[in-house]
């Protein structure tokens, strides 16, 4: 494969046995999805978005506070990672039995706010909005979960009587119609006080009485409503360069916005992997007869895959490290195996993935977060996970945990994380590992990421947010099967890691800067002007460090 290929195409993994013992295949018959299902996951979080922003505005007192960049993200990845670890499959089995949380891999779940969302907001916030904006949109999404899975759960669901729904359903509404009338009551008396406590009290208490009268409304109605039942169409624009897939309602003909779209090379890499993972178990004319089948289901998995991660956003953190970055250590490290990759973005076609209910069907091997990753025996990793701190906390114990195995094969973890500094960044943790082999130190003006945004971008280079650390973390076994000295490694990291490897367009004064790359419009893969942030996350400018091998 080209550097700028989107991916190897080329390179088989297909013998590659790292999966968790006595798991069975998965293929396309049994990949979970559904078009109207995953539409209205969309259009869920879409308002969950839009609860969030209109929290952050009606706190905000006229801008004087404004949510820190990604923080409504940074919930996301947070509670993918509870979601994930609290299943030992890491999320597998999507609509399937099991508790709320294992069967919705999108919308958080949890009962509880997320402490980290509280701490996330209490930057810019005072504590006690921090946590009211918190707890409202935690209650706002659990509600907006337990709908949908009402609404498309199909798997066999335990039956409930009718007499004891009806009592749950009543103490639970006595419970919070007793909770609002407190905090009414509490707001009443604080009247004439600067403190605003007892009325964002009131507004969380209402919130809750709200949601919870439309979750009964819903389940009052839901016998007489019937969820309609949806098909995939393609079609093409801009010369075929553009693919589009529209969902249509199989009832009325009628097309359901959004539509989703992408180039065709990247289309023409999900059919390929789609061909190549998505197959049948069958032999001779049954084998043919579902691969016929299978045929007629990748636009509808493409669509409901494209879905997903549009729900998801934050593309920022969808990133990959570029092609020439894996061509060029290959002589070193192998194929490496991607923890952190998508469909969309993979150089290789196995990885480990956010989605594998979804996306077993184009070759990923699971989830990093699933105890199955334990099973691995032996291999050469890249480990590029969202730069979430509590996402690469559990990515380097995760890393950490395998290579102290003794009873594993040679073993071997390329980790890309930010340098952010500060003596408790999961780069120096890494970096001080007592399996650390190599080291190196890219400056943010100097290097690319693949955006996330590629599949549906005319650049897909994105200047980094953020000095990165590459650090080859390997035990004994791996050292000596795979040795790169960090003089190598800096020497290949630093060339393969910028545009010009990559791309035959360079950087505007010969640097890389994502603010004046974010400034050109969302077409070509950044923001609109008035969107654009002055200054990083953090606020502090770039340190650069040195390593020691």
């Amino acid at each position: 494969a080209n550097h700028a290929d989107i991916w190897a195409h080329d390179v088989r993994l297909e013998n590659y046995n790292n999966t968790p013992k006595n798991k069975k295949k998965k293929t396309c018959k049994n990949a979970s999805y559904n078009v109207a299902a995953e539409l209205a996951r969309f259009q869920a979080m879409k308002s969950l978005r839009s609860k969030y922003a209109r929290l952050i505005s009606k706190h905000g007192e006229g801008g004087k506070h404004k949510a820190p960049p990604l923080a409504f993200d940074r919930w996301l990845a947070r509670s993918a990672l509870t979601r994930a670890t609290a299943n030992s499959d890491g999320g597998d089995h999507e609509n399937e039995v099991g508790g709320l949380m294992s069967r919705e891999p999108l919308l958080p779940t949890a009962e509880k706010t997320n402490p980290g969302l509280i701490a996330d907001l209490s930057r810019t916030f005072p504590r006690e909005v921090a946590v009211s904006v918190s707890d409202t949109l935690t209650a706002s999404s659990r509600m907006a979960a337990e709908k949908h899975d009402r609404t498309f759960r199909k798997s066999e669901r335990k039956e409930e009587k009718g007499d004891e729904h009806a009592t749950s359903n009543d103490n639970d509404t006595k419970k919070l119609v007793k909770a609002a009338k407190r905090a009414a009551k509490a707001a009443r008396k604080s009247n004439g006080s600067n403190d605003p406590k007892p009325w964002l009290n009131l507004e969380a208490a209402a919130e809750a009485l709200r949601d919870h009268a439309a979750l009964t409304a819903d389940k009052l109605g839901e016998n007489t409503n019937s969820t309609p039942s949806m098909c995939v169409e393609k079609s093409t624009s801009r010369g075929g360069d553009i693919i589009l897939l529209t969902a249509i309602n199989e009832e009325t003909k009628t097309p359901i916005k959004p539509y989703m779209s992408l180039n065709k090379a990247h289309y023409d890499k999900l059919t390929v992997l789609h061909r190549r993972f998505g197959g049948s178990d069958g032999d001779g004319g049954e084998q043919k007869k579902q691969q016929q089948e299978n045929a007629t289901k990748v636009d509808s998995l493409i669509f409901c895959l494209l879905c997903r991660y549009e729900a998801l956003k934050g593309v920022g953190s969808q990133c990959a490290v570029p092609g020439a970055a894996f061509d060029d250590l290959k002589p070193y490290l192998g194929n490496t195996v991607e923890c952190f990759a998508s469909p969309l973005n993979c150089r290789f076609e196995r990885y480990y993935s956010a989605f594998p209910g979804l996306e077993y069907a184009f070759g990923s091997l699971g989830s990093f977060f699933g105890d199955g990753t334990l099973e691995i025996q032996e291999g050469s990793f890249e480990v590029n996970p969202p730069f979430v701190p509590e996402v690469m906390t559990f990515m380097e114990k995760r890393v950490n945990q395998l290579l102290s195995d003794p009873n594993k094969g040679p073993l071997s973890f390329l980790v890309v994380v930010p340098d952010w500094g500060g003596g408790n960044s999961t780069a120096d943790a890494c970096a001080s590992s007592k399996f650390k082999r190599a080291a190196s130190y890219i400056s943010a003006t100097d290097h690319v990421f693949a955006d996330g945004a590629q599949h549906r971008v005319s650049d897909r280079w994105r200047p980094s947010s953020w000095d990165t650390a590459v650090i080859l973390l390997q035990n004994d076994k791996g050292r000596d099967k795979w040795t790169l000295e960090t003089e190598t490694l800096t020497n290949v990291v630093k060339k393969a890691f910028s545009r010009a490897a990559n791309s035959s367009s360079a950087p505007a004064g010969g640097k890389e800067d994502v603010f004046a790359w974010e400034s050109r419009g969302s077409r070509k893969g950044g923001r609109h002007g008035k969107n654009i942030p002055i200054k990083r996350d953090n606020g502090a400018p770039y340190k650069k460090r040195k390593w020691t091998a």
